[in-house]
């Protein structure tokens, strides 16, 4: 009697004679898909399916005790060394991160801190949209609208800080000595506006001391004095900036750009690119020290999509972060108000630490997070702020594990040892 099964087809149709027998029941594909269908975009998933038979006949064809040939699509990207980089192209959410607070960031590289789940957290994973950022227009095109915005005069030129690696450009003074704008090509395509007029100059005077040994040495005693004026009102602010941000390729309503920092001599606002709903690190900022605008800051980009793709749960993103390398840049709105981690008395002797922190995560909000790959290219991808409960805000991306690709972790002793701060004598 003819054998009928799938095996014996197969076999018969491709004419391959007395091979060893393969492994289990060749009409069971699960075997070939060690990684989830789902984790692919729809048209990428489409092509594994249709090819599923010719899969079939190439692993049918490997002698026995040899792994069988699969296609999985590669990772997107691999993520830059150390999590995403926290670089020039971080934007407004690395501006407030300072402001917020150098020395709570600095000192967390040196307690170790264990994340437990809180009440709350879902258990359910998702699915999030991928996006490749990519530089819009060029640099003499992006300056010209920057200078128009900002009244300065001039054409765009390389800076004398450029180099192959990190290309920039300006408009006016490459020093900082007045009003100017520079950019880099390369990342987000990131520009800055500066005005260190709107600061009244100095009054120095030459001081002699003796030193120690017994030498004169002389230094500049300099008085500075507060800018001219105050900022204007919030809503006015708003409604200024919300212009200039347009001039300089953000469309976007007063109502939406937000107070970053303010005091009696300084305001300083921002407003985010928009996608799926969500503010991203894609900031634009405008500030004022007294009465006239001192900076301000953009991109230079355009997105493209490259699929939506699972995601993790709240509860399984948590294990993510003592790793480090799940980070991602996320709005500076997740940062207003937020309140500094408290640790706890050191003990022991001058300088000790306790050995571990622990902080509850119990809220875990959705977002696009701003990364980096290897070669500098910016990415939107999906993941959670998270709040752990009286401590500082973490990021960590919610992709499933294989759509993009980790990089080498760093030991947290060598962390330590290069930033830990020099001893006092």
């Amino acid at each position: 009697m003819r054998d009928n099964t799938i095996d014996a087809r197969l076999k018969a149709a491709m004419n391959i004679g007395n091979l060893p027998e393969p492994q289990g029941d060749l009409s069971d594909l699960s075997a070939l898909h060690t990684r989830k269908a789902s984790v692919m975009a729809p048209q990428s998933r489409t092509k594994l399916l249709g090819g599923g038979v010719a899969l079939l006949a190439l692993a049918i064809t490997v002698p026995l005790g040899v792994s069988a040939i699969t296609q999985l699509p590669p990772p997107l990207f691999t993520l830059a060394g150390g999590g995403s980089g926290l670089g020039a192209e971080a934007g407004g959410a690395a501006e407030s991160s300072q402001l917020m607070g150098d020395s709570v960031i600095d000192r967390s590289f040196f307690i170790d801190t264990e994340y437990q789940v809180g009440p709350g957290l879902s258990p359910d994973g998702g699915s999030g949209g991928v996006y490749q950022v990519l530089l819009s227009g060029t640099p003499e095109s992006v300056l010209a609208r920057v200078s128009s915005a900002f009244g300065l005069a001039g054409t765009a030129r390389e800076s004398e800080y450029s180099d192959a690696t990190m290309p920039l450009y300006v408009v006016g003074p490459d020093d900082g000595t007045g009003a100017s704008a520079n950019l880099s090509w390369s990342g987000t395509g990131q520009w800055s506006y500066y005005n260190s007029e709107v600061y009244p100059a100095p009054v120095c005077e030459t001081v002699d001391e003796i030193s120690e040994e017994g030498t004169v040495v002389s230094y500049d005693d300099c008085e500075f004095s507060d800018p001219l004026g105050t900022p204007p009102s919030v809503d006015a602010a708003k409604e200024q900036a919300a212009a200039l941000f347009a001039q300089t390729g953000l469309t976007v309503a007063a109502v939406d750009v937000q107070v970053l920092w303010q005091d009696d001599l300084n305001l300083s606002l921002f407003a985010s690119i928009q996608v799926e709903g969500m503010n991203t690190a894609l900031e634009w900022t405008l500030s004022y020290a007294g009465s006239r605008i001192s900076s301000a800051s953009g991109h230079s980009v355009e997105l493209v999509e490259k699929g939506q793709f699972d995601t993790v749960s709240p509860v399984a993103a948590v294990e993510r972060i003592d790793s480090g390398l799940w980070w991602g840049l996320a709005s500076s709105e997740f940062y207003l108000g937020a309140v500094a981690t408290t640790f706890p008395a050191p003990v022991g002797g001058e300088g000790d630490v306790p050995e571990t922190q622990v902080l509850v995560v119990t809220d875990a909000r959705k977002t696009l997070l701003t990364v980096w790959d290897g070669a500098g290219n910016a990415w939107l991808v999906p993941g959670f702020v998270m709040n752990p409960r009286d401590g500082w805000y973490v990021s960590t991306i919610s992709l499933i594990e294989g759509v993009i690709e980790l990089p080498e972790p760093i030991p947290s002793e060598f962390l330590r040892d290069e930033l830990a701060p020099a001893p006092v004598n």
